[in-house]
């Protein structure tokens, strides 16, 4: 293992349109030593003659290694398993590294001790529009005060490519669960936290990652295996908690936010999944009668009529927005 070294893992599937970008700002990155694996997780297109192409070019260690379609949490195993560095840099075929991003984190990763799993920062949405152009969205500048709770809320979310993780911690937590095939990466990080690992901010004037977002992206593909994810994640998190003695007032807040987030997208989309949801917002609100905080139209309706009801009023109100829209 080599303490300086950075390995950059990019898991590929059909991403040819994209990995040459990609590729380009893992060469523009200020540090050294980097290598650079890509795991073509059964592409059906030329991304890893694409990949090939454009690594090539450069001086950098790289590997292409090619598997049989098994998911992202399984190529990124595979990835960072086949890593010599002592840091792994994840970075999807699609997104985008700022070209001080390693060198930044890595500052810090040279000052911390084994305690601390992973290094993190702000990061970017950047949005692909109709017009064939990129369009920069919102700034995420993630607070994590409590780990085993703040991951799961949507104003703190780690994306994975702005995180730097310790070789060392993915061994020991065992890396991606391959059960999990989009949200794998919360349920990565709440393990760690689980286990103790530190999570340690590396603050910066500007996003040090570029996650973009268009119709071909995972998350944004597979909603209801989306939501399923997520409900997998929560229900590990609460039980956990409870089983450690470990579930106090603030943290059941978080749960139940993360509950009706889950309960208002698999609202007639995914009954089952909502039933779920919804039967854990009754069992960690008072009295088993869940009133949403927020928005303040959906908890007065809640109070009339009935927070499954009133979720039902609110599908409909957002339907006809978005119809009186097109």
């Amino acid at each position: 293992m080599n303490s300086n070294q950075v390995s950059i893992i990019i898991p590929c599937y059909n991403a040819a349109r994209w990995i040459a970008e990609t590729l380009q700002s893992c060469f523009a990155q200020t540090y050294r030593p980097i290598e650079i694996i890509i795991v073509d997780d059964g592409s059906s297109d030329n991304s890893r003659a694409v990949a090939e192409k454009y690594l090539a070019q450069t001086a950098l260690p790289y590997q292409v290694i090619s598997v049989t379609n098994g998911g992202a949490s399984r190529a990124r195993n595979i990835g960072w398993q086949r890593a010599t560095g002592d840091w792994i840099q994840f970075l999807d075929a699609d997104d985008l590294l700022h070209p001080e991003k390693i060198t930044r984190q890595m500052r810090y990763a040279s000052a911390t001790d084994e305690a601390v799993a992973l290094i993190y920062s702000n990061w970017q949405d950047i949005v692909f529009k109709p017009e064939n152009n990129w369009q920069s969205s919102h700034i995420t500048a993630p607070k994590i005060v409590d780990p085993l709770v703040d991951i799961f809320k949507s104003d703190s979310f780690i994306a994975t490519g702005s995180q730097l993780y310790s070789h060392r911690w993915l061994d020991l937590v065992g890396g991606f669960d391959e059960t999990i095939p989009i949200v794998h990466d919360v349920n990565l990080l709440f393990r760690v936290a689980a286990a103790n690992g530190g999570f340690q901010f590396c603050p910066s004037n500007e996003p040090l990652f570029y996650y973009r977002r268009h119709t071909s992206s995972l998350s944004q593909s597979g909603h209801k295996q989306f939501i399923r994810d997520c409900l997998k994640n929560i229900h590990y998190a609460e039980e956990w908690l409870e089983q450690n003695s470990l579930l106090n007032h603030e943290r059941v807040v978080i749960l139940l936010e993360s509950y009706a987030f889950i309960a208002r997208g698999s609202h007639g989309r995914d009954p089952a999944t909502f039933e779920t949801a919804y039967a854990a917002l009754k069992r960690l609100s008072p009295k088993n009668n869940y009133v949403p905080r927020q928005p303040r139209s959906l908890a007065v309706l809640t109070q009339l009529i009935g927070y499954r009801r009133a979720e039902s009023v609110a599908a409909r109100y957002r339907h006809l927005k978005a119809w009186l829209r097109q």
